[in-house]
């Protein structure tokens, strides 16, 4: 047995927009520009962790949250779809939660769609819980609307 190198979970900056971009396609439906993501993640407010492999291997994950005064919120999670279901989302999510805390934020919040119960279903295992709903909030080309699942953990 081969045994898997270590993820490595490191600050994104704005240049690492255009590679978070493509994974961000490879994720979503609609996914966001590389203009966007290198906006988000050079604000102030911006905290953004990219998982790999090695500093020279493309990434495996990432996250992008907002943090502000006592709150933070998780605006976006990506995994290559190879490597999902390892455990790098959780490693991701962990990390963005001793980052944001150790920035003052006592709570973090995120909103899922309603269908996908991997994601729920981690959420819920790292403690978040269900704080509401909005009813039709993502709309799929080709899909029928999917209520969005508000969920919060304190920090």
């Amino acid at each position: 047995m081969i045994d898997k190198p270590e993820l490595l979970i490191v600050p994104a900056g704005p240049g690492d927009a255009a590679e978070l971009a493509l994974l961000h396609a490879s994720a979503f439906p609609e996914p966001w520009s590389e203009s966007a993501i290198g906006r988000l993640i050079g604000a102030d407010a911006g905290v953004a962790l990219v998982a790999s492999s090695g500093p020279c291997e493309p990434p495996a994950g990432f996250v992008i949250a907002f943090a502000v005064a006592d709150e933070a919120e998780i605006l976006t999670i990506a995994v290559r779809l190879e490597l999902r279901r390892q455990g790098i989302a959780r490693k991701l999510i962990e990390a963005l939660i001793e980052d944001v805390a150790a920035r003052g934020v006592e709570q973090i919040h995120l909103e899922a769609g309603a269908r996908n119960a991997a994601a729920l279903a981690l959420y819920r295992s790292l403690g978040f819980e269900l704080k509401g709903r909005r009813a039709s909030y993502y709309w799929h080309a080709g899909e029928p609307p999917e209520d969005a699942v508000l969920m919060a953990k304190l920090v």
